[in-house]
């Protein structure tokens, strides 16, 4: 939640711009369950700029007991945004080890050490 803007000085628009990295947002986090549910604010505000947002987030009717949703094309936009960073998080761990990498390693390893030993004896021939 957005609790008060400082635009940047001369900024006259009602709107903020995505390159911005001067104007300043002061803001309180809020989690969102899977359902778009949230209600639990975090403690203290954050400082932001514009440049740090990928986009609005739209807020729907109140749920049951009082809780707030978010609009479903938000929560849909949030479900893709959280698919995006799980693909990447896989993408950058290496692969699991299984005892036929092991295997391969161990085969690779001894083909490097024995390329080594043949480079040497090349090199003890030679001189």
């Amino acid at each position: 939640l957005i609790h008060y803007i400082i635009p940047k000085e001369g900024w006259l628009a009602p709107f903020l711009h995505r390159t911005d990295k001067s104007s300043e947002l002061h803001a309180q986090l809020l989690d969102v369950d899977d359902h778009g549910r949230w209600g639990v604010q975090r403690k203290g505000t954050v400082l932001l700029c514009p440049c740090h947002f990928v986009c609005r987030a739209g807020l729907g009717e109140s749920g049951a007991r009082g809780r707030h949703l978010l609009d479903l094309e938000t929560l849909e936009r949030l479900r893709r945004m959280q698919g995006y960073l799980e693909e990447l998080r896989r993408r950058s761990m290496p692969p699991q080890a299984s005892p036929c990498n092991k295997q391969e390693s161990r085969r690779d390893r001894r083909q490097t050490k024995d390329r080594s030993r043949q480079q040497r004896q090349r090199l003890e021939q030679v001189r």
